[in-house]
């Protein structure tokens, strides 16, 4: 016949107990289990969760059997700050090997610093309907998990990729209404999660957030991926002033397929750009946000090599701003449909890649509704960010081109060029597609550049079709071929332009 374990309640009770059960069955809320007494153990430290320490040294164990919870650890979810209960609980569950931890299920657990990560060990968090919350007077440069240490060295440095860490389940709110405004550089720091690895080999700390993750309310970042991260975001973001996702390390590959930032008021959806350099003394990255789904705006910055794909990414508000960096990034997409969101003058920046190359876009100007705005869709800028440089090209094969919110005293431009070189051979190329009535002018290049038009583009602009020219220090080079000028606008060709049989 079984012996049943011996019953107490808390861990004072079992610290106390000297009798001679060889199991003991804690009955209290959140600490509940079966404790296994060691007797050939006389060394291990009581952490207060999975080993107790008796009065008279004994070493209780808790049976795991392969997940660990932070209520064990002294967690409440219930205002009080957790912090330490989180913290002892990731590092007893990183020396077992890795597993998963559950939170208290649908409570708060409010945090008055970091949670740091090991990422050499696979680790799943489960929320379990939880929200985990910075306390509203925490000081800056604070994330909620991060793989730096307390001194800001990130741990993990492999020649392999690390296992996964996956979160799930849950809300993760930076108290961003709490706090003070951004400022400069030290609010940046603040962010849901902080991974990366060290540059020194080539091995990449990996993190999922899965779709069942809301990360909100951030004066930073949502997700801050730093050098030598591998991160999957499938998650949800809003109210993140840099960026729901942020990337700004180098040698990292960022997988934000179908990812969806909810937007809010002054706050970015994706915000690429590099600053810190990854193994290899790089600055590239590979990123993809196939069918992700953004409100707040998006920011590319790729630099050295750096391609990022944004095929069917999906933009209902904020603006689009490409800015390039050094010149050599290449962005690319089929079916993207993309914003230029307006204030007075504000223009879609297509600034400073190797190539920028869209298939079948559908670019949309929005208006404030205030009316007298003058706002260009897209901007070739190929020296946005860095040197001119030479033998780029932006690409807008089948694109079309609409506004929101115009009024009659507001000016649309789908394609404004400023003074370029045609010496650089750099070119602007549009291959079908159409622009639509409600734009006042297509293509405007006055000061010089390549342009190439083609593919039975259709232009319905109502005042200008396209005003090709060029100036005695900014000679224009243009391929002229099908077009079709359905709303009437003027087609000029003026001074200083070479036209090229295509």
């Amino acid at each position: 016949m079984a012996v049943r374990p011996k019953a107490l309640a808390t861990y004072a009770d079992l610290r106390d107990y000297a009798g001679n059960a060889a199991e003991v069955s804690l009955t209290s809320a959140r600490i509940a289990g079966i404790f296994v007494r060691d007797d050939g153990d006389m060394t291990s430290a009581d952490n207060d969760g999975t080993i107790i320490v008796a009065s008279n040294g004994r070493r209780w164990k808790r049976r795991v059997d392969g997940k660990i919870k932070v209520g064990w650890f002294g967690a409440i979810g219930a205002g009080a700050d957790d912090t330490v209960a989180w913290n002892n609980a990731v590092a007893v569950l990183v020396s077992l090997g890795g597993g998963i931890l559950e939170a208290i299920p649908d409570t708060v657990h409010v945090l008055s610093d970091q949670i740091y990560c090991d990422p050499s060990v696979p680790v799943t968090v489960d929320l379990m309907g939880a929200t985990l919350k910075l306390e509203a007077t925490v000081g800056n440069f604070k994330r909620i998990f991060t793989t730096a240490n307390a001194t800001g060295r990130l741990v993990y440095s492999s020649a392999e990729d690390s296992p996964a860490w996956v979160f799930r389940n849950g809300i993760l709110d930076l108290s961003r209404e709490n706090r003070l405004p951004y400022a400069r550089y030290e609010k940046e720091n603040s962010a849901a999660f902080f991974w990366g690895a060290s540059a020194t080999y080539p091995g990449r700390a990996r993190l999922v957030v899965e779709d069942s993750i809301m990360i909100q309310n951030s004066t930073g970042d949502g997700v801050h991926v730093y050098t030598n991260a591998h991160v999957t975001m499938r998650g949800k973001t809003r109210r993140c002033f840099r960026g729901g996702l942020t990337v700004t390390g180098g040698y990292s590959v960022v997988d934000g397929d179908n990812m969806m930032d909810l937007g809010g008021t002054n706050s970015l959806g994706i915000h690429i750009e590099i600053d810190a350099f990854g193994y290899g003394a790089t600055k590239r990255m590979v990123g993809t946000f196939r069918g992700a789904n953004v409100a707040g705006g998006v920011t590319l910055d790729p630099t050295q090599g750096s391609v990022i794909d944004i095929s069917g990414i999906t933009m209902t508000g904020g603006g689009l701003t490409i800015s390039g960096g050094d010149g050599t990034g290449t962005i690319v997409g089929v079916g993207s449909t993309l914003t230029v969101a307006g204030q007075g003058g504000a223009t879609g920046y297509f600034g400073n890649c190797k190539i920028i190359h869209l298939i079948n876009p559908t670019i949309t100007v929005v208006f404030s509704g205030a009316g007298g705005q003058t706002i260009a869709a897209v901007a070739p800028r190929f020296g946005l960010g860095g040197a001119v440089g030479s033998d780029k090209a932006i690409i807008l094969e089948s694109p079309t081109f609409l506004t929101k919110n115009k009024q009659a005293t507001d000016r649309a431009i789908a394609i404004s060029c400023p003074a370029m070189s045609s010496a650089t051979n750099n070119w602007v190329r549009l291959h079908g597609g159409k622009i639509t009535s409600t734009y006042d002018a297509g293509i405007v290049a006055v000061q010089g550049g390549c342009y190439e038009i083609d593919g039975d583009v259709e232009f319905s602009s109502t005042t200008t079709a396209f005003h090709i020219s060029g100036t005695k220090s900014y000679l224009a080079r243009l391929r002229l071929g099908r077009y079709r000028n359905t709303g009437g606008g003027e087609e000029k060709i003026g001074t200083m332009v070479d036209v090229l049989a295509i």
